[in-house]
């Protein structure tokens, strides 16, 4: 039997929908800007003078810059569902927003279920009044029913046959049952609890690096050194969830055809992208306030630090070798905050010490994306610059740096320096082959295919690593305390 299209019918109004915090559980437009930033961060000035030409226009020249894929957009689950029966019965769907049409017409195109698209054309921007307008010219008064979530839609709300409320706060419910009889109602699908779990406040446990020059110097136990740390600390948590809000902003298109990044909150659509920009300012304003309180040189790590993450996040990333370095140096610069907060003098052996061991941790973080890359049998990390094939220099280099921070460890252990903090100093090899034991596990576990995420966080959650730590610390103390001949 051939399929019959379904008969559309003039009894029942046309369905209109819009799509940015309706249809889609993101905002086109914002996240057009966010790609553009990403792609062309050198014309970043160019968008206050397009915005003076209005909005329309403005949306039309973002939209000739960057691109969007529809099929990888987070959409309201529920609604579309909907959406879909009522085109399976024969309803006419339209597709009525503010968004540009090249954005809009790939959405429609992907879904399949739209008659009509009405979208912004560099000249009319359709949107509020605008889009009641057009609706009532080609429907009439309230002619069609209206899909909205926002309080600009009540404009349109306030002319059309019924309401259905997309995610809307009970307030802007209320006000749209005054206007219009609802007839379907949508939840949300977002959820605020999803902008924090964005911050990733659990990586805030690699700002730990930041008490390791204390530790070295044996000065953890002096109250001044201990809080101007703690205060750093807390400087650099904040700064780092607003680095991180930011790359995942910057990184929502890659995010999105990644098996498990896909989930993060603002790639699946569960943050709200609106408050995140307000919020990454207010977490970089408050971690240098806070700064203020810490010697000048502080202010000056914590600026590099946050330097270095944009250009991180803009950039290094999609370079190849020069990412992992960078991520090094971020690991490292915490160790010099350290110094900077407690005003500890720098140790030219901890420094190198940290620079090598964390050289090979972030070796092996990116390691183990290529080798997943190669697990599945795709050529390359997409937005990476790696192929599977780089997995053995990946290694060899990781292990090389490994080893090299225990080698400087043991020759500090024989310099003269060391005789000054330690009373048995040559205990403190016995050290070295625990160091080195970690990391060739940690090799070992990125190899089979056991390590996910980031290795100082593994780290932390990990049993064999507490007990190479309990060891290393054992081995401290009593080189410290007791003197042997």
């Amino acid at each position: 039997m051939t399929a019959v299209e379904p008969v559309r019918t003039n009894s029942i109004p046309a369905l209109c929908v819009d799509l940015d915090g309706t249809l889609l559980r993101t905002d086109s437009l914002i996240e057009s800007i966010l790609d553009f930033a990403k792609r062309h961060p050198l014309l970043l000035p160019c968008l206050p003078f397009w915005a003076m030409e209005g909005r329309a226009q403005f949306k039309r020249r973002l939209a000739g810059y960057v691109t969007l894929d529809a099929a990888t957009f987070p959409y309201h689950r529920q609604l579309l569902e909907y959406l879909r029966e009522q085109h399976a019965a024969g309803r006419k769907l339209v597709l009525a927003t503010g968004a540009d049409e090249s954005i809009a017409r790939a959405v429609a195109e992907h879904l399949g279920i739209f008659d009509e698209v009405i979208a912004s054309d560099g000249v009319h921007n359709y949107s509020g009044r605008a889009k009641r307008q057009e609706l009532a010219r080609r429907f009439g008064d309230k002619g069609y029913d209206y899909a909205g979530n926002s309080r600009v839609d009540l404009e349109v709300w306030a002319d059309c046959h019924a309401v259905l409320p997309v995610a809307c706060s009970a307030s802007v419910e209320r006000r749209a049952s005054e206007l219009a009889p609802i007839v379907k109602t949508f939840p949300s699908e977002s959820s605020p609890a999803a902008l924090i779990k964005a911050m990733r406040i659990h990586q805030w446990v690699k700002n730990i690096i930041i008490f390791l020059p204390l530790i070295a110097s044996h000065r953890l136990g002096q109250w001044a050194s201990f809080s101007a740390a703690s205060v750093a600390f807390v400087c650099f948590s904040f700064c780092a969830s607003g680095a991180y809000l930011l790359n995942d902003l910057l990184d929502l298109s890659d995010d999105r055809r990644h098996e498990s990044k896909r989930n993060r909150p603002f790639a699946s659509g569960r943050a709200p992208l609106a408050p995140a920009l307000p919020l990454i300012g207010l977490l970089v304003a408050a971690a240098f306030v806070m700064a203020l309180s810490l010697p000048r040189s502080f202010t000056v790590v914590l600026a590099v630090y946050f330097a270095m993450t944009l250009s991180y996040s803009l950039y290094f990333r999609r370079k190849q070798l020069v990412d992992v370095f960078v991520l090094a140096a971020l690991y490292t610069i915490r160790m010099i905050a350290g110094h900077a907060a407690a005003s500890v003098k720098y140790s030219t052996w901890l420094l190198g010490f940290c620079m090598f061991i964390f050289l090979s941790l972030a070796m092996a973080k990116r390691a183990a994306e290529v080798y997943e890359y190669r697990r599945r049998e795709k050529p390359d990390a997409r937005g990476r610059g790696y192929r599977d094939s780089d997995l053995e220099v990946l290694t060899s280099t990781g292990l090389a740096s490994g080893a090299m921070a225990v080698l400087i460890l043991a020759v500090y252990i024989t310099s003269p320096d060391v005789t000054i903090l330690y009373k048995s100093p040559m205990l403190l090899l016995l050290v070295c082959p625990l160091i080195f034991y970690w990391i060739v596990r940690v090799w070992l576990l990125v190899l089979r295919g056991h390590m996910r995420g980031d290795p100082v966080l593994f780290a932390l959650t990990d049993r064999v690593s507490y007990y190479v730590a309990i060891l290393s610390a054992i081995i401290v103390v009593v080189a410290t305390k007791t003197s042997y001949p």
